[in-house]
């Protein structure tokens, strides 16, 4: 039972290296260039969502614009200049070269750090009980 926190934690772990190793796979085969948001759309779900629009050259001259990705937190400015990073083969294919190392790090560090607390603070009260019981056990023998 209180190995369960750690599994978790290690779950987000696994998910966040994978993520992070899909991202520089694509940004050693992806063209990086400058971007400019031109806009930025927001949506609700169950929450409101914030995605930018971007437009940017590529490095052989064509124009393109896409939506980035949506974020709960409004990361982009209108007029922002930001990294893109493109399919050289498939310009369509874009997104906003997005650093995890910042904010979204910062958080899973958060969450992982307080899941291993938590399984910690858990295992050492379920052990605590163990050796009482066990001495109350021994003491009325």
């Amino acid at each position: 039972m209180s190995l369960i926190p750690f599994l978790v934690a290690g779950i987000f772990l696994f998910i966040a290296y994978s993520s992070k190793s899909a991202a520089d796979a694509k940004a050693k085969n992806w063209v990086t260039v400058r971007g400019k948001v031109l806009e930025i759309k927001s949506y609700w779900t169950n929450r409101k969502h914030y995605f930018p629009v971007v437009a940017f050259h590529t490095v052989q001259g064509g124009q393109h614009l896409f939506h980035g990705k949506g974020s709960r937190n409004m990361l982009y400015q209108a007029g922002q200049i930001v990294d893109v990073v493109y399919d050289p083969q498939n310009p369509a294919h874009a997104e906003v070269r997005y650093d995890l190392s910042d904010t979204e790090m910062r958080r899973w560090r958060y969450m992982i750090a307080a899941f291993f607390l938590f399984g910690a603070f858990v295992f050492l009260v379920f052990d605590l009980i163990i050796v009482i019981g066990g001495l109350l056990a021994v003491i009325n023998a």
